[in-house]
């Protein structure tokens, strides 16, 4: 494992298990091929493909997990250990024909909504198991997951690194916190606050 800077995360491991790879055929930009290999669940539903991280350094963290598969239109369901609140159902779109991100939202009423990542927020522990379930379908898989360091703020602008990083702000100056690239009349801080975005009106 490895942060966005390439360093490593000391004492971080990860472990899995699942029917074996597959692939996408997903080629060009390094988004796409992000979205190109994946470990899949078994196309019998008897197991889920699991994958296991322990020694998470961060004490509040966001999960992002990339999912797809070989087709898109199939199904499948998601979870962090086994928790009922963390399920999310969802129909497979990540082949190269998509060409845009999905997020697949807790909120939608779409019993099995088109998406191609899930985005789980402030999460605590050590330790964290991701499970993906089949539901009908073939080679369906986990292309990559991000663990997202919620409280690190390098600048101390009172702006946390990822919010910055979002929305294309400046993560390395504190001057950040009071700026208004919008001209809206709200500096980025009191957009992180509200939970907007510092850039649109």
């Amino acid at each position: 494992m490895s942060r966005s800077n390439g360093a490593a995360v000391s004492g971080m491991t990860f472990s899995w298990t699942s029917d074996g790879v597959g692939s996408v055929s997903n080629d060009g930009s390094g988004d796409q091929k992000l979205m190109n290999g994946m470990i899949r669940v078994p196309s019998s539903g008897a197991t889920p493909a699991k994958l296991n991280l322990t020694g998470i350094p961060f004490t509040n963290y966001h999960v992002i997990v990339y999912i797809g598969s070989s087709y898109d239109g199939y199904r499948a369901s998601i979870d962090l250990n086994n928790e009922p609140a963390t399920i999310r159902q969802f129909t497979t779109s990540s082949s190269a024909a998509r060409g845009r991100w999905e997020e697949i939202r807790p909120t939608l009423k779409t019993p099995s909504p088109v998406g191609n990542y899930v985005r789980y927020t402030n999460r605590t522990g050590s330790a964290l198991t991701i499970n993906l379930n089949y539901i009908d379908g073939y080679d369906i898989g986990m292309h990559a997951i991000q663990l997202i360091d919620a409280n690190l703020d390098s600048d101390t602008s009172g702006i946390p690194d990822w919010y910055e990083m979002q929305y294309g702000l400046q993560p390395a100056s504190a001057a950040t916190a009071t700026a208004d690239p919008d001209a809206d009349g709200l500096t980025n801080s009191q957009e992180y606050t509200r939970g907007s975005n510092p850039k649109k009106l």
